[in-house]
């Protein structure tokens, strides 16, 4: 059995205020790479995830088996859900519930007593009281269908499926109180979650772990538990990766085995590390899905904002927008971005850019007052297209890249977007270096904006250009495909053992 233990902090909030993104996590990855050849795989969890089933569910990830130090501490020994019903909580008998989109409102006594706060799936999240004997207090649901944990003040309160109170955690003074007549732990009180969750995974989980099983540990500064500490003793394979902060950990991982996600992180812990015990293996492998941008009269060039600034934004516009006047109908430009805040900026940049060029263009000829003055065909600013898209979703990614005959990636590398790039077949330019990149096989390394432009003439006015990176990209696809990266996986531990 390969056990993977992630670094999943971030819980489901309202729906109300959840919008659809893009979230990379090393531990996922790795193991969907094993998962899909047949090898077992565990999932073991050392922080609070009370939504765990939904959050299985989101990222259709089916573990052999799954332990939760949290499971353990609130009895919990299964994965099963039951449908918690809003009429199966206590309510005072005049209660009224108002419906709304995303919230149920609950007022009783002519007050608004409780607010109902529902998942992305429909679910009860949580329920706020606001009157009555609860007032001020939380109750969280657990995605499997009962009350996980009251929230009163500084003390939290975790429950079982029964409705027993199991423990008591002071967030102030991160001091836990145990009901040792439910649980068996040590001691009945404990100064620090930390330690409580130390003991657990100690006692509960690693005794599980055989000769032949493998414990993949992320290495996370934010991790609850001494990472380094807690698991030393079984030998595991740390991996550390972007997504997760690790410079404090790191530090304590002299000799150990550790695998990263790029050659920059490898450049950064090589420090930390000893040599020959440091393996690189990338999150995500490559998928044979080349596009279809050649059957297009209509080139259309993407620009990655999603690690650009303001200026590098406009400059790379400003780039671009001589040769989308020359000819509006040859060239189409996309933004593309992941987050809301990157798609707010590219926004804000463009409304800028049109400000700068208020008249010479439109997109769209709606924007032509019909009036008395009307423009003949021949007058009007050239028509351009210019498309912004955030992307939520590795689909999304692949279905927008699937038209695109260059990616613009700046800022710093994403190891996810170049895959992509990879996958369809379109070369890339970028600033800087990663292994994704094989400087004018598949791309352009571009030093500064001049470059930029002669890079984007480089690979649309020549489709010899164009087609010699497609044939590099192909080769590309075998060395980062799924049966490659397992490959490496089982020779790095192979070489361990044999070591």
């Amino acid at each position: 059995m390969n056990y993977f233990v992630p670094a999943w902090h971030k819980q489901l909030i309202d729906w109300s205020y959840s919008t659809p993104t893009l979230e990379f996590d090393d531990a996922v990855s790795h193991l969907r790479i094993l998962q899909d050849n047949a090898q077992p795989v565990g999932l073991v969890l050392t922080d609070y995830q009370p939504q765990l089933t939904t959050k299985l569910n989101q990222l259709a990830l089916f573990p052999n088996t799954v332990w939760s130090a949290f499971d353990y501490l609130q009895g919990i020994e299964t994965l099963d859900s039951q449908v918690v019903d809003i009429r199966d909580l206590k309510w005072p008998a005049d209660a009224l519930f108002d419906f709304t989109n995303f919230r149920i409102f609950v007022v009783a006594g002519g007050q608004h007593y409780a607010t109902i706060v529902l998942d992305t799936q429909g679910k009860i999240l949580q329920v706020n009281y606001v009157a009555g004997d609860n007032a001020g207090s939380t109750l969280l649901f657990d995605s499997r269908g009962f009350v996980s944990r009251q929230s009163q003040g500084q003390v939290d309160t975790y429950f079982d499926p029964s409705g027993n109170w199991r423990f008591k955690h002071d967030r102030h003074s991160d001091r836990v109180t145990v009901n040792q007549e439910l649980v068996q732990t040590a001691h009945g009180e404990y100064a620090h979650l930390g330690a409580l969750l130390e003991e657990v995974v100690t006692e509960h989980f690693l005794p599980r772990i055989k000769k032949n099983d493998q414990l993949v540990v992320t290495v996370d500064d934010a991790a609850t538990i001494n990472l380094s500490q807690t698991f030393c003793h079984q030998r595991p394979i740390y991996s550390a990766s972007r997504w997760a902060p690790y410079d404090q950990v790191i530090a304590h991982l002299a000799g150990e085995r550790l695998i990263v996600d790029s050659d920059k992180t490898a450049s950064r812990v090589k420090q930390f590390v000893t040599p020959g015990q440091l393996a690189t293996l990338p999150l995500f492998q490559s998928q044979f899905k080349l596009g279809h941008s050649q059957r297009l009269a209509e080139q259309r060039v993407a620009v990655f904002a999603e690690h650009m600034t303001d200026q590098e934004l406009m400059a790379v516009l400003d780039q671009l927008y001589p040769r989308l006047m020359k000819d509006p109908g040859a060239t189409a430009l996309y933004l593309f971005s992941y987050s809301n805040d990157q798609a707010g900026m590219v926004s804000r940049v463009f409304a800028h850019f049109r400000k700068k060029h208020d008249g010479e263009f439109i997109l769209s000829v709606d924007e032509i007052d019909p009036g008395e003055n009307q423009l003949e065909e021949d007058e009007l600013p050239p028509l351009l297209k210019i498309k912004q898209q955030r992307l939520v979703s590795n689909a999304d990614v692949l279905t927008a890249l699937d038209k695109i005959r260059l990616l613009i990636l700046w800022g710093q590398p994403d190891e996810f977007m170049s895959m992509a790039a990879v996958s369809v077949g379109i070369p890339i330019l970028q600033n800087v270096a990663s292994s994704e990149l094989e400087d004018h096989h598949n791309g352009l390394l571009c030093h500064n904006w001049d470059q930029l432009a002669n890079g984007v003439s480089y690979y649309l006015d020549h489709l010899k250009n164009w087609n010699t990176s497609l044939v590099y990209n192909v080769q590309l696809l075998n060395k980062y495909s799924e049966a490659n990266l397992l490959k490496r996986w089982q020779e790095y531990l192979e070489g361990d053992e044999n070591g």
